[in-house]
Formats: C-alpha cells, sequence, structure tokens
C-alpha cells in the first residue's frame, strides 16, 4: 500500500520488479504440499461452481515440501 502509486511505481520495470519480488517471498509458502493441495482443490471447486465443464490445466508442478 503506497499513498503516491505514481511516484513510487513510476514505470512497467519497476512493477514488474515489485511483482516478482512479491511472487519469490510467497513461494515458499505456495510450494508447501498442504497449502498447494488446498490451492489447487479451491481452484477446481470454483472452477465447478462457475459450471466449468472442460479445463486444461497448465501448471508448472514443482517439488513439494
Amino acid at each position: 500500500m503506497t499513498k503516491n502509486p505514481e511516484v513510487t511505481y513510476a514505470n512497467q520495470d519497476i512493477i514488474w520488479s515489485k511483482f516478482e519480488t512479491i511472487f519469490f517471498t510467497i513461494s515458499g509458502l505456495v510450494n508447501y504440499a498442504p497449502v498447494f493441495r488446498d490451492y489447487i482443490y479451491r481452484g477446481l471447486e470454483e472452477f465447478y461452481q462457475d459450471n466449468v465443464f472442460y479445463l486444461e490445466l497448465r501448471a508448472m508442478l514443482c517439488p513439494v515440501s
């Protein structure tokens, strides 16, 4: 959260750098097996609730701990 996003994130390179930092920070959590399982399950539940009949999941399955 920032008071002046136009100043803090002046260009796309700065925004992308921040975005990558966030993903690096949470990568350990996402690769933790119970969290990853719940994440996938929740996603599939939401597709089911939205009446999605076909899903082609293209996810990189990393080793989980």
